[in-house]
Order: structure tokens, then sequence, then C-alpha cells
């Protein structure tokens, strides 16, 4: 006697028969119902396996019902999901009774399976929705900065890695995403990665801010200033007029005239980076090792803001005046010793999905080189400006 399918086992048959059976001769492949959900292939493939444990959430039944409603979700080079407001009448009441058939049957599975993330944290800054994409893009060096070959993509020994000015900061923050979001299709480049709608509608994480602008030298906006100027943030690094070019770097708040944070503010507030003093040189700038001034500490912006690309996904920015300030500023949530305590001053003062704030952080010098440490936020001291200031 064969046994009857369980209710997860009825759900993931008829997701699989939604793609197979819809449209006569049309077989949509998992990889067109990802594209159209901002999705993984993997994930989409999780839901239909009968040995898995995944089951979809609401919100991505409803996107099947929307999807499966008309054929026109196959229309152009690249599956999408119609805006509700686009459906015919007809194609609205099939939407409406497919989603109803899908909740049903995951009322059904849910009453009879635990849900797959057992045993994970209830929240994380770094957790997004199930299965979506997530872009980290570290700042790109200029070619003059480089000064090896195998940065060459035409030499034999290319490493691609050698051209990314924040690499510390893109390992740390790539294995953590993908520890936090193990369905997730995660991928780490160079601005120069982020090219294309398809890159930039997705969640991005932009690491470092100082190639923003590069002194005396006139380049195309990058992508941080990009996405600066089309968030509206008041914050941005440059260089200081007449100073060395490699040291020489402060952040700027654009303020109104009563010292609020305003992108069109025509005041402006500033946060340098702080040296170690040389005791034997009183007119030195900083004390030096190996000819370079020592950072006592850097200054870094993090800011969380929806995505102005794709308003259901968010821009993430760590970015420091020096990739020191960038990496402690990507170690904020991922730091285990102050982790929890960060993401809980987020959350008592923000809407964690939008905001910004300027934060100190410190580099402890060694006697084998220096190490940067992790920003603690409740710490006032290390908190210079928030997007709440008024």
């Amino acid at each position: 006697m064969t046994e009857s399918p369980s209710a997860r086992d009825r759900l993931a048959l008829r997701l699989k028969s939604l793609r197979r059976d819809t449209w006569a001769g049309i077989n949509v492949t998992q990889r067109q119902v990802a594209d159209a959900f901002g999705a993984s292939p993997p994930l989409v493939s999780s839901w239909e396996n009968l040995r898995g444990r995944v089951i979809p959430p609401p919100e991505r039944l409803v996107d099947y019902a929307r999807f499966f409603a008309t054929r026109r979700s196959l229309d152009g080079d690249t599956a999408t999901l119609l805006d509700p407001n686009d459906l015919t009448e007809d194609e609205e009441d099939q939407r409406q009774k497919l989603a109803a058939e899908l909740l049903a049957l995951r009322t059904e599975a849910v009453g009879s399976h635990q849900p797959s993330d057992e045993g994970r944290a209830p929240s994380s800054f770094w957790r997004f929705a199930e299965g979506e994409r997530v872009r980290i893009s570290g700042s790109q060096l200029p070619p003059e900065d480089i000064g090896v070959p195998y940065a060459n993509p035409w030499h034999p020994n290319y490493i691609r890695n050698l051209r990314n000015g924040d690499i510390d900061a893109t390992i740390e923050l790539y294995g953590h995403i993908r520890a936090e979001n193990p369905a997730a299709d995660v991928r780490y480049g160079t601005s120069l990665d982020l090219r294309s709608n398809k890159d930039l509608q997705n969640h991005v994480v932009l690491l470092g801010g100082g190639d923003v602008t590069f002194a005396n030298v006139q380049r195309p906006a990058t992508t941080f200033e990009r996405f600066r100027r089309l968030l509206e943030l008041p914050v941005h690094f440059e260089f200081i007029s007449d100073g060395e070019p490699q040291f020489d770097m402060q952040a700027v708040v654009s303020v109104d005239s009563l010292g609020r944070p305003s992108f069109s503010g025509s005041h402006r507030k500033i946060f340098a980076p702080r040296w170690m003093p040389d005791e034997s040189d009183p007119q030195a700038r900083a004390l030096t090792r190996e000819g370079f001034p020592q950072l006592e500490s850097d200054v870094a912006l993090i800011a969380r803001m929806p995505n102005p690309m794709n308003a259901t996904v968010t821009v993430t920015i760590c970015a420091g005046i020096f990739s020191r300030g960038t990496y402690g500023a990507a170690r904020v949530f991922t730091d285990p010793t102050v982790r929890e305590q960060n993401e809980k001053f987020v959350e008592d003062a923000f809407d964690p999905t939008n905001f910004w704030l300027l934060v100190t952080v410190p580099v402890f010098q060694g006697t084998d080189g220096s190490e940067t440490l992790t920003p603690l936020l409740s710490t006032t001291a290390q908190v210079l400006m928030t997007s709440n200031d008024a």
C-alpha cells in the first residue's frame, strides 16, 4: 500500500507542478523562478525537495502566485514578477486563487513540520530574507597604488584580489554573511564588479570610501559616490587641500544652519583620524614606523538604508578613511565579543533598516605592528555623529 504524501510533500509537489504544468509546452526552470524572486536556484530546489526540511515563507508563496498567474512573467530576456497593479482582472483572480491554495498548503505543512532554522539566533544585522542575493564590494585600488605585476589580468599569475583595497574586510564579511545565510547567493569583488542593474538591485554591501576622490586626479564617480548621492547621505570623505595625498584625509558631514545632518546643508562638520604623537619630536605630525605615520584611531561610516535601485533590499556601507577604519566598521556586527551589544544599540536607537553613524575605530600599536580594534557603540566616545542628531 502506497503511503499518502505528507502535507510538506504536497506543498513541494505543487510548487514543482506549477513550474512544469502551468503553461502547456513550457517547462519553467528553477533558475527562472530564482531570477524572478531575487533568490538562488538551490533555495528554489530546496522548496521542491521531498527529502528537504525547508518550507517557503508566506511571502514567497505569494510571489509564486503572482508569477504563475500570468504567462507574461516570462516575457523579456529575464523572468520577472509583474507589478500587481499591472495584472489584468483574470490574472488577478488567478493570483488570488493560487495564493489561497499555496498558503493553505503551507499552514498544513507548518503544523506537521518544524522550521529549518532551529537553533539560530532570533536576529542578526547580517541576516537577510531567505535565499536573497548579496553583493559585497571592496574599493578598487588605482593602478598606480598596486605596484605588482600579478594585479594585471593578462599576467599568468594574475591575482584578482590584489586590486581590492578592502580585502581584509571583504573576507571578514563574506565568511560571516555566508554562515548567517546558507541558502543565499553571496558574491564579492570590487566596485568594478557592480556594473549591471542585476547586481545593483540585490542587497549591496559597500566597503571603503577612500576611493571617492583621488587627489588632483579626475576620475568617474565610484559606486560609493553614486550610492551616496542616491541615498542623499550627508557624509563623505575628502582629501585635505595641500595635504599629503596618502595620509591627509577627513570625514565631512554636511549640516544645516542648526547643525543637523542634511545632504543639502551648506555647513560642514569635520572629523579627522588621530595620529600617535611623537614624544621625541613635538614638531612632528605623528610618530613614524618605517617611514609611515602611526594611527591612533580612524573614522568610519556605518550605514544601512533601503536600496534606491530596489526598495525591497538594502545598501549597507562600512567605510573608513583608511582601510583600518573599514575593517573595524565591518567587524562591528561580526566580532563575537561585542556583536550582540552593538546590534542591541542599533535596535534601541535607530530604525535598523534606515540609519547611519560615524564612529571612531581604535588602533592598538604593538611591537610588531598595529591591530585594528572593534568599536563598541555603547561607548559614547566612539560614536561621533548619527542620523538621529538634531
